[in-house]
């Protein structure tokens, strides 16, 4: 498996992750059987969100990964949150922080490799992002940060935000998986 720099980071992932998104369907043991034939194939990345499974696919996969052949600090933990059943989004720094309070606590880690902001709020107050991100690494919960199915003007209006804090996190971006897109689009985010 290829391993990549993630964003201007030193920290290697395997350039395909392991998506969680139905292991709420799975017994602990058959994510078990799951996580250790990526690791196998040199899988290290691992991509869940707070509403797959409605949070349970998060606890499936925090359960399976204490039974794995790694250690926590060889696998790369995402999670993404933000959406919010019947009120479309909540990117409000209360909500940021309690969601990955909660996911931590399903995941039953100490900290997120990276945290993702689901999809594009429309209603998003950039600055009140940047302020939940910078609490959030400053005490250790979130190493780095990024966004899911932004465009390129909405990354770019949160990373000003971020750069007007002097705050230490760049944005990196989770494209579609879909390999006709990827290709389609990947252009747009070239800096």
């Amino acid at each position: 498996m290829k391993l990549v720099n993630l964003g201007n980071t030193n920290w290697s992932v395997s350039n395909i992750a392991l998506g969680t998104w139905r292991m709420n369907k799975l017994t602990v043991d058959q994510a078990v059987k799951t996580i250790e034939t990526a690791l196998d194939h040199g899988v290290n990345f691992f991509d869940s969100s707070d509403v797959y499974g409605r949070g349970e696919s998060e606890k499936i996969f925090g359960q399976a990964i204490k039974q794995v052949s790694k250690t926590r600090d060889q696998l790369f933990i995402q999670t993404k949150g933000g959406i919010i059943s019947h009120q479309r989004y909540d990117f409000s720094k209360k909500h940021l922080i309690q969601a990955v309070d909660d996911s931590l606590m399903r995941l039953d880690v100490d900290y997120l490799d990276s945290y993702l902001l689901h999809r594009p709020d429309p209603l998003m107050e950039p600055e009140e992002v940047a302020d939940a991100f910078d609490e959030l690494q400053t005490v250790g919960k979130v190493r780095h940060f990024g966004v899911s199915n932004f465009n390129p003007q909405q990354v770019s209006l949160l990373q000003n935000s971020l750069d007007q804090k002097n705050s230490r996190q760049s944005i990196t971006v989770q494209l579609n998986a879909h390999w006709h897109d990827r290709q389609r689009n990947a252009h747009k985010y070239d800096r």
